[in-house]
């Protein structure tokens, strides 16, 4: 089925024959233009109905190729009417006879021996002998597209259109140059635009081949007309253009045989050649033609009142030159008057009488709003006085003064904080003065104290409102929004070393604490440890719970005391308890199933390499037991308390309730 549509769609076109060949001028040059190609409705030997139309054909580098349906045999008797139209003129015309034909004819093979109504072989055909307009097709739409003469048309001049679309002359000197937009000037001004026609783009032409390269690029691109065998191609469509290169795209690769050929403009060039008219020399740089510019051409508004121009010519009057007295007064200003400097007029504001200032004194009578006087070092230029106010010299003041002001004059005077009490420290009070409260806020040079509510400091920061009957005095030390872990007070010694700290929680640390009483510091006990434990219910012996002291803690001559409880939960058997120092054993008990709490108490005197111990221990039902020995770990280097436990019988839990270990730190007295 769809072989049969495609059949009948076949049948229904007419047969064409393709008619090529190649055409020269007569000088021996390729023609090329445009073939115009008319028919009247027949009926063609293949029995297809050609109504009557035309075609417009392009001529490329002398190449002709059209495919038209056979007159030769056609109903009624119907030729081809061609018209050859070039440099924008029909240069000939001639009627064609198209046999069908399956392969390319030439020229020869159609053209007819004479126009129709000759001898051409055929039946004649016989014009009607009046046309009205709209018998021929088109004919209106072209009458009335093209351009007709304006009000302003004239003959041997060159043409323009104007905005109503109808051509005029060009309104100018004979000698001037047209413009684009019509308008006329003097000709060598500007630049003008290249133009290529008929290039032939370099490129392989073998059906493969998409890109090709033109000798320039066009500018604007747009300006590009690019022909394939006479089509003129579509920008975009059938290929695209970058710089000078055109690439077609799919479908549109020209074939082995065909004929390529571009027309563009090229960037704007500079104009160069002679001058002429009112200007002189070549271009790009010509030159004022001589007796161009007179008086006639100097505008009033110029404000000069005789041209400098005719200063060179023999005409000038000399009315507005100075006079002899005026020409020696001008001699050292603006050089001496002789033949060839001459001197005009004021009038023009271009000249002027600058010269250089003579040399003179800031404070001399050559100013007129100075009080005049000699410079001395150290001197100020100040305004000063009444009717009028100068321009004065005021003297260098004494030593240490202070230039002031006494709300008139500037003057010198006593300086900033002269008159203030020694070891006062100045301070803006509530009325934004400056002040001082010398037996309140004190600064001690010599000693270098600050006495804050005192004038007596006692100490580098002595504190003390010692207002009479109403004073009070406090310190008030706040965390900041930002204080986080940061001590709040630390107390260092001479070396840098921290001896105590308030932590941002409120805690007191120190290296030492006590008191003092009767001459003599009194040490206060340190407790290093003091927790709850664990409990196991396990048979082997379990860490309950440990305490460790860090290096450098104890020293020669402190003690340490260690204190715990246990419980023991169950009957079916005993517990055993155990306290270690380091890896000794300082104190091993086994409890019977009947007791239920049992505590201890030992402590140690540190000496050097060893550690001297006491103590005792004792239960609900076990007897006091003490201990007394010695361990080679006195602790000096760190150590590890631990408290251990386990049970004899499963079912019963052994529980070390609470212990503490505390340091007495060695204390000294007279």
């Amino acid at each position: 089925m769809l072989a049969l549509a495609f059949a009948a769609v076949a049948a229904g076109q007419p047969v064409l024959t393709t008619i090529q060949d190649t055409l020269y001028k007569a000088d021996g040059t390729k023609f090329s233009g445009v073939a115009f190609i008319e028919w009247k409705s027949f009926e063609s030997g293949d029995k297809k109905n050609i109504q009557t139309q035309s075609i417009a054909v392009g001529i490329v580098d002398g190449l002709l190729r059209v495919q038209l349906a056979p007159t030769v045999g056609a109903t009624p008797a119907s030729y081809y009417l061609v018209r050859y139209n070039s440099d924008g003129r029909v240069q000939f015309t001639e009627a064609w006879a198209v046999p069908a034909s399956t392969s390319p004819l030439k020229l020869r093979d159609v053209r007819m021996a004479g126009m129709p109504g000759y001898s051409t072989g055929q039946p004649p055909v016989t014009p009607p002998s009046n046309v009205a307009v709209p018998d021929v097709v088109g004919l209106s739409d072209e009458l009335a597209a093209r351009v007709v003469r304006g009000p302003g048309f004239l003959g041997g001049r060159a043409a323009v259109i104007n905005s109503s679309g109808m051509l005029e002359a060009v309104v100018g000197s004979s000698i001037d140059c047209v413009r684009v937009d019509g308008t006329s000037g003097p000709c060598g001004s500007g630049a003008s635009a290249g133009f290529v026609d008929n290039e032939a783009p370099t490129g392989a032409v073998n059906g493969t081949n998409a890109v090709f390269t033109l000798n320039n690029a066009p500018t604007p691109a747009t300006s590009l007309l690019l022909f394939r065998n006479g089509i003129l191609q579509r920008s975009g469509a059938d290929y695209t253009i970058s710089g000078n290169t055109v690439t077609f795209v799919a479908g549109a690769i020209p074939g082995t045989g065909d004929v390529i050929m571009a027309s563009y403009r090229m960037p704007s060039a500079a104009v160069n050649g002679q001058a002429g008219g009112v200007l002189t020399g070549e271009f790009p740089a010509p030159s004022l033609a001589a007796g161009v510019v007179s008086d006639y051409n100097i505008a009033a508004a110029a404000a000069i009142a005789e041209s400098k121009l005719a200063l060179n010519f023999p005409t000038h009057a000399s009315v507005n030159d100075p006079t002899a007295e005026q020409k020696a007064a001008m001699a050292g200003t603006s050089g001496v008057v002789s033949g060839t400097n001459r001197f005009v007029t004021n009038q023009d504001p271009r000249m002027t009488d600058a010269r250089p200032p003579l040399a003179h004194g800031l404070l001399s009578s050559a100013h007129g709003d100075t009080t005049a006087a000699g410079a001395i070092r150290g001197d100020l230029i100040v305004a000063q006085g009444t009717s009028p106010t100068t321009w004065r010299r005021l003297p260098l003041g004494a030593p240490n003064r202070c230039l002031t002001s006494n709300g008139a004059d500037a003057v010198w005077n006593s300086c900033l904080f002269t008159g203030f009490s020694g070891g006062a420290i100045p301070f803006v009070d509530g009325t934004g003065s400056l002040t001082q409260n010398v037996a309140r806020f004190y600064w001690d040079n010599t000693n270098r104290r600050l006495g804050v509510g005192t004038n007596a400091p006692s100490a580098t920061l002595h504190v003390h409102d010692a207002t009479p009957v109403t004073g009070v005095t406090s310190m008030v030390v706040r965390g900041g929004a930002g204080q986080g872990g940061n001590a709040l007070q630390r107390w260092l010694d001479p070396n840098g070393g921290e001896m105590a700290r308030v932590d941002v929680n409120g805690t007191l640390e120190a290296v030492r604490l006590g008191d003092r009483e009767a001459g003599q510091a009194h040490g206060v006990g340190q407790v290093i440890c003091s927790s709850e434990g664990t409990g196991t219910a396990s048979t082997a012996l379990a860490t309950l719970g440990t305490c460790t002291l860090p290096a450098a803690l104890l020293q020669v001559g402190d003690r340490v005391e260690v204190r715990f409880d246990y419980s023991h939960e169950g009957t079916a058997g005993g517990a055993s308890i155990e306290l270690r120092w380091g890896v000794a054993a300082l104190m091993a008990r086994d409890l019977g199933a009947a007791e239920g709490v049992f505590a201890g108490r030992v402590d140690a005197a540190v000496a050097a390499g060893q550690a001297y111990w006491s103590g005792q221990s004792w239960g609900s039902t076990s007897a006091v037991q003490p201990l007394a020995l010695t361990s080679a770990e006195n602790g000096m280097a760190g150590i590890t308390v631990q408290f251990r436990g386990r049970v004899m019988a499963v079912g019963d839990t052994v529980t070390l309730r609470q212990f503490t270990v505390s340091r007495y730190r060695r204390q000294t007295n007279p």
